[in-house]
This record gives structure tokens, sequence and C-alpha cells, in this order.
């Protein structure tokens, strides 16, 4: 059971949502949740920010709202209370660069998460673009840091092209030189001979990165479709 508001005016929108879910597997017989989100227009920037609260009793696994990546009992929008900001900035006509700050308490354990996002996307032609980005997420003593790259390209209507490379590092925050760390290079070629067929082909180079001369575990996938 739900109630939905909304009001806007000119370039600032605002929006509020209460939820109430109702089951018989807990002692509390569900759960209440809430969020509240404020959309602000720019001439060259859209600002999002939001609070939000899942209780841990909340259940419903058909709700997609706003809420961090971890889980219980298999759903996301369940067991935590943050705060969000997100901006997407155009810097010109083939320039955009997005941020977002993320900071959540899970309540069944007042752990204290948070995570931040960068990226920016250009298109300097209209059959070639890319972008970059990283991501640093902390949280319970871990630490982990992913910084990835890719370039799109379309060298005509039918082929697309993509390549990209991530470098991920994730460990405790007080051991900073003990960070476990991994290198993905991605590769996908996808054509479309017809109006009505499709062909993807997908390969993936893993490869674990380790300090000492020993070298890490490798692996390498393809996936055709």
């Amino acid at each position: 059971m739900g109630l939905h508001l909304a009001y806007g005016k000119r370039r600032q929108d605002f929006q509020l949502e209460l939820a109430r879910s109702f089951d018989r597997q807990s002692r509390a017989r569900g759960g209440w949740a809430a969020l509240a989100q404020s959309l602000s227009t720019l001439r060259t920037a859209q600002i999002v920010l939001s609070v939000r609260y899942y209780a841990s009793q909340y259940a419903n696994p058909h709700a997609r709202p706003i809420s961090a990546a971890d889980e219980l009992d298999g759903l996301r929008a369940r067991d935590e209370a943050g705060l969000r900001m997100r901006a997407r900035i155009r810097l010109g006509e083939r320039w955009t660069a997005t941020t977002s700050a993320d900071v959540w308490r899970e309540l069944s354990t007042s752990a204290l998460k948070s995570e931040l996002r960068l990226r920016a996307d250009f298109e300097p032609t209209t059959r070639w673009g890319g972008s970059v980005w990283a991501a640093q997420r902390t949280g319970e003593g871990k630490h982990a840091i992913t910084t990835s790259a890719r370039l799109l390209g379309r060298p005509s209507q039918r082929v697309r092209v993509s390549l990209r490379l991530q470098h991920a590092a994730t460990g405790s925050r007080a051991r900073t030189q003990q960070f476990a760390r991994a290198l993905a290079a991605i590769a996908t070629f996808t054509a479309h001979p017809s109006e009505h067929a499709r062909l993807t082909l997908r390969l993936r180079y893993d490869r674990e990165l380790k300090s000492s001369a020993k070298a890490g575990r490798q692996s390498l996938g393809t996936y055709l479709s």
C-alpha cells in the first residue's frame, strides 16, 4: 500500500512516496518505506537530491526505487536509510559529466557505507565516442576502487564496436598495500546483417595483478549470440 505525491514549478520538481508492506514472515508483519526527491533543471545541468528510508521489515519484491546495491534476503530496497546526490552537467555539445555521492546506513547492523562515482562522456564525431569513469565504495572497514575507460565506435549503421579496459582494487582500508587488484579487458562486436537478425560477439580477458614476480590467475572468455 502506498502514496505518491508530486509537485513541480518551472525548473523545480518534488516527489514524495510513502509505502507500507504486509507479510507474515516477521514479527512486525511488514514495514514502512519513504522516499523524498527533488529535481532541479538548470541551463546546463540537472541535480537530483534524494532521501530514503526502508525498514528492515519492508519487503516489496516489485519495488525499484533509489537504493544501494547491497541486499537483505534478496531485496535492495530494504534495511537502509540514506542520502544521495546526483548531477549531470553538459560541458559542451559533445561533452557530458556525471557525478553522484551516496551515503547510507544499514539499519540492522548500524554500518555506515558510502559510494562516490565520477564519469565523463565524449563524442567527437557521430561515429566515435568514449567515456571514462571511476567509482569508490567504502563500508565495514572495506574499500573498493574501480576505474574504467571505454571506446565506442559505429563504423556503419549496421556495425557497432565497444572496447573497454577496467582496473579494480579491493581490500581493507587499514592495509592499502594488500589490496587485491584485477585488470579486465572487454571487446564487444555487434552486427545487424538484416532488419530481423543481430549477431553479437563478446570477448573478455581477466588477470589478477600481484606485486611479486609470480603471475596472477588469468582467464579468457567468449560469448556469441
